[in-house]
């Protein structure tokens, strides 16, 4: 037997030793001891609210830019394989968008002159505990992630029928009224391995009147992936007790596709004033239960999900959040790093290719460090952005200003 491949099957052998030994070593960022159950409380309210907090699924948060870390920088700025402007580099997922990619320019994201890229590293996502029993965790994202329309174009909408529901959840162009095919590239796709979406419920979702203007109610849908309604937006039992307690920063992404730098305004599933806009919460964490017309491009999406405790019972803790903008922070898991387990099975797959490379082969080309995101989650897209159909009406410059409304009052082939 040639001598390189011999070596390479005694590691393997090795590694597949050393695997089996390994069985049950927590998982990265994980807070607790491997096989011991864990469930976060329910927010703790009073003068001041505090939230337990998880990670749980990722999305693309920080941007690497020249000046932090040119080295980095350079890389992505010339890689090839780029797909669907998503890559994987040395384990860590990267999105690029241009300005044309962002739902808004109105907001106070600097983009520079040209139509260059500009990078995000995946992060993973963390979310608020709004309610912990023994057989689920109901989560909503600590900070707004994106920035997506309600609906593609301004006309009547319910939950139901939007094209922000069908995003959120990578349904096919027979969910809502734009038949915008979102299937396998919404954010449950982008955001969620196959192995995450196992720990999900998909629930039931009730979809109220507006308690001010009494717009009429919706049918209920059953999503994986929804945005809360006003009746939630209220509840003190999940910490909504004033407006302090509702506001949300964005993510420098959601900035980037249009969310206010500081706090964002941020989408609910209730409907406003007529069917042709939403309520949606205020940078200052106030209801605007006017809303603004569905077409709107200045508002962020703030995620809700619900977990199975019984398939969950290892998701890592992320610390505490207050209504007063205190935040205790345990650190998140790091994008990149593996167990000893699954660096040791990795390595045992690589060697098992390489092998039989060499066997079929007299030579292997190296593998590259770049794989496409696809590859490396299992087939998951990246979004898609809508921008060829325009609102209806004018909006305010970047930001949620509930001292102008946006008026909608007709809507193709109709009037409210």
């Amino acid at each position: 037997m040639n001598r390189k491949i011999h070596n390479f099957m005694t590691r393997i052998c090795a590694a597949a030793l050393l695997s089996g030994l390994l069985a049950g070593v927590p998982a990265v960022g994980q807070s607790v001891a491997a096989g011991e159950e864990y469930t976060p409380e329910n927010p703790r309210t009073g003068e001041v609210v505090k939230w337990d907090c998880v990670y749980f699924g990722s999305y693309p948060q920080k941007e690497i830019t020249k000046d932090q870390d040119e080295k980095l920088y350079t890389q992505l700025d010339t890689v090839k394989g780029w797909i669907q402007d998503e890559c994987t580099l040395q384990g860590i997922r990267y999105r690029r968008i241009r300005s044309e990619d962002a739902t808004s320019n109105a907001g106070a994201y600097v983009w520079g002159a040209g139509s260059s890229y500009h990078y995000f590293a995946y992060a993973p996502i963390k979310w608020r505990v709004l309610q912990s029993d023994d057989s689920e965790l109901f989560l909503v994202a600590d900070s707004a992630l994106d920035v997506q329309k309600y609906h593609q174009t301004a006309r009547r909408v319910s939950w139901g029928t939007s094209t922000l529901r069908s995003w959120l959840n990578g349904y096919k162009g027979t969910e809502n009224e734009a038949e915008a095919d979102y299937e396998g590239k919404g954010f449950f796709n982008t955001a969620f391995s196959e192995e995450d979406q196992k720990k999900m419920v998909r629930k039931s979702v009730s979809n109220p009147a507006s308690s001010v203007y009494g717009t009429s109610a919706a049918d209920e849908t059953s999503d994986y992936v929804f945005i809360l309604s006003e009746e939630e937006l209220k509840k003190g039992g999940f910490g909504f007790s004033d407006d302090e307690s509702r506001k949300a920063q964005g993510t420098v992404f959601a900035q980037a596709m249009g969310a206010g730098q500081q706090q964002a305004s941020y989408w609910s599933r209730t409907q406003g004033k007529t069917e042709l806009s939403a309520l949606f919460v205020t940078e200052e964490g106030g209801l605007y239960s006017k809303g603004y017309t569905v077409a709107s491009r200045t508002n962020a999406v703030r995620p809700a999900i619900v977990l199975d405790c019984s398939k969950a019972k290892q998701t890592a803790y992320a610390g505490t959040v207050g209504s007063d903008g205190s935040v205790e922070e345990t650190a998140p898991p790091v994008a990149g790093e593996t167990t000893q387990e699954e660096t040791t099975q990795e390595q045992t797959t690589q060697e098992q290719a390489d092998t039989e490379s060499q066997i079929e082969e007299a030579t292997t080309e190296p593998a590259t460090e770049l794989t496409s995101a696809t590859e490396q989650e299992g087939g998951t897209g990246s979004q898609t952005q809508t921008t060829t159909e325009q609102a209806a009406t004018s909006e305010p410059g970047g930001t949620a200003n509930p001292g102008v409304e946006q008026p909608a009052t007709s809507e193709p082939g109709g009037t409210v």
